[in-house]
């Protein structure tokens, strides 16, 4: 597990907007960092802080331990793998907007996710790093 907070280095002394806490459920480290780099510098002044677990028992230990406005949620994990993940976190947080963020490009499996209680389902590699702001930023702020 591994917290981080953009921006970092000189950027870190900017006034920060809204700082928004994100659990992202992922076990590649380089979708973590492209996800990372992606969310570098919302347009509308918001930070993500991030918190990164690899398996979601890790998940479930955060969510105890943590106030978290969003989760981003890889559904092929090393201990569960399909819409359970969603439908496990949704039962333990239903206030938390779960958005799917997968690398499968399935529509059965995005209505079975959308149904277990995903809010939006994306998939790696089709979605820009704006539209991808776009996306959380409606899900937070729709929360409220």
């Amino acid at each position: 597990m591994r917290t981080s907070m953009m921006p970092t280095g000189s950027e870190a002394f900017i006034d920060l907007g809204n700082v928004i806490n994100v659990l992202l459920v992922e076990d590649s480290v380089s979708d973590i960092l492209l996800v990372e780099r992606m969310l570098d510098h919302a347009p509308n002044g918001d930070y993500y802080a991030f918190t990164e677990t690899h398996r979601l028992v890790e998940a479930f230990h955060m969510l105890r331990r943590q106030e978290f406005d969003l989760i981003l949620l890889d559904l092929n994990l090393p201990d569960v793998a399909g819409a359970d993940a969603v439908k496990v976190l949704h039962d333990e947080r239903p206030e938390i907007p779960i958005i799917v963020y997968s690398g499968l490009e399935d529509m059965k499996m995005k209505y079975e996710a959308l149904r277990s209680g995903a809010t939006r389902y994306i998939v790696k590699g089709e979605t820009s790093s704006m539209d991808l702001h776009h996306i959380m930023e409606s899900v937070i702020y729709r929360n409220i």
